[in-house]
């Protein structure tokens, strides 16, 4: 009896360790920007909040776009911007590092959310090497209506 429980203990686990290294995987292929299918999916949820509402956006500048805006650009300064737009109309993003310090980093942008780029010290963008702190940078994802779907 006392194995017959360990043994079903141990299934359940590795049940569990399978569908969570799944899970792990999936996010990494697809990035780990990938939202939820129920964050897109659910009108329901009370703990959603539009960009323009959070505290990110006097910093936040559009960069799903075509043509960038002066403060994108500059913003941007640290980054190699790259676009590559998929067969099924979404938008493969990649901002190349121009530092070592700073790893490259890849979006999805499906059609109807767009991709900003935060930058809370565009001050640092002025350097002659381009960025000095590259962690006040990261990227948020909003669906059609503004709300965010993930931050980086």
């Amino acid at each position: 009896m006392k194995n017959k429980t360990i043994s079903i203990t141990f299934a359940i686990l590795a049940i569990f360790l399978v569908c969570l290294s799944g899970y792990l995987l999936m996010r990494w292929a697809y990035g780990v920007n990938a939202p939820s299918p129920n964050l897109k999916s659910s009108s329901m949820q009370t703990n959603r909040v539009r960009i323009t509402d959070s505290p990110d956006w006097p910093f936040a500048h559009l960069i799903s776009v075509v043509n960038l805006d002066r403060g994108a650009q500059q913003a941007l300064s640290g980054f190699q911007l790259q676009r590559n737009t998929m067969p099924d109309g979404s938008l493969n993003i990649t901002l190349k590092a121009l530092s070592s310090e700073y790893v490259d980093q890849d979006y999805v942008v499906v059609p109807g959310e767009s991709l900003y780029f935060i930058d809370r010290s565009s001050g640092d963008d002025a350097a002659p090497d381009g960025e000095r702190s590259l962690a006040d940078d990261h990227a948020v994802l909003v669906d059609a209506d503004g709300y965010i779907l993930s931050s980086s």
